[in-house]
């Protein structure tokens, strides 16, 4: 079995003479890396804040946020390949991990999850003329790069409204663009994932396309959300909407995003790794990841009263038990009585 590049220690011999005797001690040095996304991105920035403060809290650790290459569906393989030891992760990827299903469906992927973070809503975005999710039918839709996690949920999407390959034209491109295409009308509709309220994507587009005139969201009811999160355990029902764009009443299904890790890493480094990240966790929220924090109380029915990250919810992964989390991670929730 080949060894993974993050059990390597490097082992440090300092010889200590005096008065005619010496002894040896060993010195380890651990190198842990943490895959995010772009370097442009949040996960690239939430993955260097956390190896920042485990290289300054754990003397013997050096730990890196990098730059990964193809996100989530990245992180997974790289971990399997021993190229990373944590990243960031869609919670249906990580889903899809556990469950054998495709694209992970063939092969050995040693992920185990470590923590959650925050949700990402699928958002349709739409032509004013598109009243409702069926009137996609025919209708020319930019989704996420074929293969990529946002590909996987739009189709699942897709296919739970009765609509398959043929009845759209599809074009793969990306976030960035699909939402660049819309702007200009060369599509009628954009389905992918996004942060809610996110002024960096959503803001140009209903700048050029005003929202209720040009533009809007489309939503399934909440029947047809609670029906698609039954059917994809990894989804849940989201109804605190876009605010910011004018929609708060808006319905939609949502999934988590995460950090996983290695199931390789040796239990106690899990678990002191753990909990350096949540006995800093508010200096880490306030200082560096303010999108962590958790968010007012909702007052509607059906929504969860706060959401964001912390230690209470660092477990609340959808379609997930305790077996599937890191041992070590674990090991801390139930010191902390987040987990039994």
């Amino acid at each position: 079995m080949k060894k993974m590049r993050f059990l390597c220690i490097i082992g440090t011999v300092v010889l200590l003479a005096g008065l005619g005797c010496s002894a040896a001690i060993a010195a380890e040095k651990i190198y842990f890396t943490i895959g995010g996304a772009g370097s442009q991105g949040r996960w690239y920035a939430e993955v260097s804040c956390i190896a920042k403060l485990l290289t300054e809290k754990m003397p013997n650790v050096t730990a890196s946020g990098v730059v990964s290459p193809g996100v989530s569906r990245g992180n997974i393989n790289r971990m399997a390949k021993g190229e990373l030891q944590a990243g960031r992760l869609m919670a249906d990827d990580f889903y899809a991990v556990v469950h054998k299903l495709p694209p992970f469906d063939k092969g050995a992927f040693p992920v185990k999850a470590w923590f959650k973070v925050i949700r990402q809503p699928l958002r349709v975005v739409a032509d004013i003329s598109i009243k409702n999710n069926r009137d996609l039918k025919g209708k020319k839709i930019a989704l996420g790069v074929r293969g990529s996690g946002d590909d996987t949920i739009a189709w699942r999407y897709l296919n739970f409204l009765g609509l398959k390959e043929g009845d759209v034209k599809v074009q793969y491109i990306g976030r960035k663009e699909a939402l660049a295409a819309f702007t200009n009308h060369q599509v009628d509709a954009v389905i992918m994932s996004f942060t809610r309220n996110n002024q960096g994507y959503f803001g140009p587009v209903f700048a050029a396309r005003p929202y209720g005139k040009s533009a809007h969201f489309l939503a399934p009811t909440m029947e047809e959300a609670k029906q698609f999160s039954q059917q994809w355990p990894c989804y849940i029902v989201d109804v605190y909407g876009e605010p910011d764009f004018g929609a708060p009443d808006l319905i939609g299904v949502t999934y988590e995003t995460i950090f996983a890790i290695h199931e390789k890493v040796d239990e106690k480094l899990a678990y002191e790794m753990t909990k350096i990240i949540f006995d800093n966790w508010d200096t880490v929220v306030t200082q560096a990841l303010p999108w962590f924090k958790p968010e007012s109380e909702s007052k509607k029915p059906g929504a969860e009263k706060e959401l964001g990250a912390s230690l209470q919810k660092a477990m609340d992964i959808p379609g997930t038990t305790a077996k599937d989390f890191h041992p070590g991670a674990l090991r801390y929730y139930k010191e902390k009585g987040v987990a039994k």
